[in-house]
């Protein structure tokens, strides 16, 4: 038998079996078109919020806009705008500076760099408003991420070419799907209409406890929040020990609401990271040290889970990705490594304005991590030949193919392309 024919029969049997398997890969971008927030919302919303703190020698509350205070030094400091992400990791390097001045605190809480630096302006180590500031940004990111949530009808004429494209792709193969969104668009879309794992069974009412193995031996698609979900939280048990040899204090929890979910989050204490730094692995990871907080459950192993499934699955979906996590990149990268020719790659991106258009990503803006994983997967250091716009753009071998008119457009109009694409 020619070796075509052995390995459409060996495909066709992986599918048939469940082995072959298709993963997506979805970023904050792909939000927008279903009415998401961008993060230059989010960051306009989070600069917005004044900190309120009671102070008790004046016996009074006082508001001050100490986020903002932060975000506008970062913008001297760097003459760029910072987004809400940026923001947060400076107020967690703020509150580790502070305790590491802290000459009664115990070494595990005190970064090694604050041997070597102080500050002159007390005002940004105020331990109250450093703990305020945290709070309000994580509640105003969710805020915001709740009333897309809540606005998402996927059976609704704006939004149904989002989920009737994850309905038709999971009828064939079965999908790890992965995610950096806190939203669940994807499981609302599925949610009647086919099966899938997400690790997480019920518990009592209104509350599911993660559950490793289910994600782990589970044939069905999956899927896996990697920067948390406004759904998890820290339930309240009556019994505070009832887990306390099954889970650590950190693991998270799903809920069968964001109401409920986020009613658990605060006044609770978390863990530095191995370098005594202040990392709030909560319910939504955000801030620049994410690596750092992948440590409770589900992230552990929703991280391991697509790490793994970049190794076993030759298809790759990638949509809404900026390529701006030095983590993920590291491993996307390596798919024309891993799977060579067999690979079948969609990447889907936005080039607001085609007559922007040049073969040179740098003349377009693109990011230098974003072109350098093109030409990995196109095998190819000048990847892009035309002069002339062209959608999709397709690699000089078939196996990779970049669309570059937003997420709508490429499901909306080249959908079934795209299913069966990943599905050969």
């Amino acid at each position: 038998m020619p070796y075509d024919g052995l390995f459409k029969l060996l495909h066709y049997i992986y599918v048939r079996k469940g082995i072959m398997r298709v993963t997506a890969f979805i970023g904050a971008g792909a939000c927008i078109d279903i009415d998401g927030p961008s993060t230059a919302c989010i960051t306009k919303k989070v600069r917005s919020v004044q900190q309120e703190i009671f102070v008790p020698p004046l016996k009074q509350t006082i508001t001050k806009p100490f986020i903002e205070a932060v975000a506008l030094h970062l913008e001297t400091f760097w003459r760029d705008e910072p987004n809400f992400e940026d923001i947060f990791h400076a107020i967690e390097m703020l509150d580790s500076c502070r305790v590491g001045w802290d000459i009664t605190a115990a070494k595990q809480f005190r970064p090694a760099l604050s041997a070597f630096v102080g500050t002159t302006d007390k005002s940004y180590f105020n331990v109250d408003m450093l703990i305020v500031a945290k709070k309000d940004l994580i509640s105003t990111v969710a805020k915001q991420v709740a009333a897309h949530d809540s606005a998402f009808n996927p059976n609704s004429s704006k939004h149904y070419w989002y989920s009737a494209f994850w309905r038709q792709a999971t009828k064939r193969p079965p999908w790890d799907i992965v995610t950096t969104n806190y939203d669940m668009c994807i499981e609302k879309s599925l949610d009647g209409h086919i099966e899938y794992e997400d690790g997480f069974e019920n518990l009592e009412d209104g509350v599911y406890s993660f559950r490793p193995r289910n994600i782990l031996n589970s044939n069905k698609t999956k899927i896996m929040h990697l920067h948390g979900s406004i759904y998890y939280g820290y339930p309240k048990f009556t019994d505070p020990n009832r887990y306390i040899y099954e889970y650590d204090h950190e693991d998270l929890y799903k809920f069968n609401s964001y109401a409920n979910a986020q009613k658990t989050w605060f006044n609770m204490s978390h863990r530095n990271s191995q370098a005594g730094e202040k990392t709030i692995a909560g319910p939504i990871i955000t801030g620049l040290r994410k690596t750092d907080k992948l440590l409770p459950y589900p992230y552990n192993t929703y991280n391991a889970c697509f790490a793994k499934s970049l190794m076993e699955n030759s298809r790759l979906l990638i949509a809404g990705y900026s390529f701006g996590d030095l983590h993920f990149n590291s491993w996307l990268g390596k798919m024309a490594n891993i799977h060579g020719n067999n690979r079948r790659i969609i990447v889907i991106s936005y080039l607001d304005d085609p007559n922007r258009w040049h073969p040179v990503p740098s003349v377009m803006g693109w990011s230098t991590p974003m072109y350098e994983f093109m030409a990995k997967v196109f095998k190819d250091n000048r990847p892009f030949k035309s002069y002339v716009f062209e959608n999709p753009v397709i690699s000089a071998d078939g196996n990779v193919q970049l669309y570059l008119r937003g997420l709508r457009d490429a499901l909306e109009n080249h959908g079934e392309e795209i299913i069966d694409f990943l599905s050969s």
